[in-house]
């Protein structure tokens, strides 16, 4: 398991820095540190659950976090509305559902 973090700034002006961890070739958690929403390193890695997670080198190669963490500063960058990445939907059948059900509402909508 590999995670990395990338630090950027929301239209507001808020800095945020958000954690990324792949597992089996998808993205498999997500854990954000804004003012709003505390969420440190530290207690990212501890959610993760397991010791031998380690700091993705970034910029090696054109793994899945490489291109995640592209994808997320592109966002910051207000490039990007739409991410293409493979994600790992955990919980119950239910809670599955909704956070598939989530990925349809389309950027800048709530619903």
């Amino acid at each position: 398991m590999y995670w990395t973090s990338v630090t950027g700034q929301l239209l507001g002006g808020e800095r945020v820095t958000v954690y990324l961890a792949e597992w089996d070739g998808q993205i498999w958690r997500v854990g954000m540190n804004a003012d709003g929403h505390p969420c440190s390193e530290d207690e990212f890695l501890w959610r993760l659950g397991d010791p031998r997670a380690e700091r993705w080198p970034e910029g090696v190669g054109t793994g899945l976090l490489d291109a995640a963490a592209l994808q997320v500063e592109d966002y910051f960058a207000g490039r990007q509305i739409h991410f293409d990445l493979p994600l790992a939907f955990d919980g119950t059948t239910f809670q599955q559902n909704v956070w598939k059900a989530l990925t349809r509402i389309p950027f800048g909508e709530t619903r």
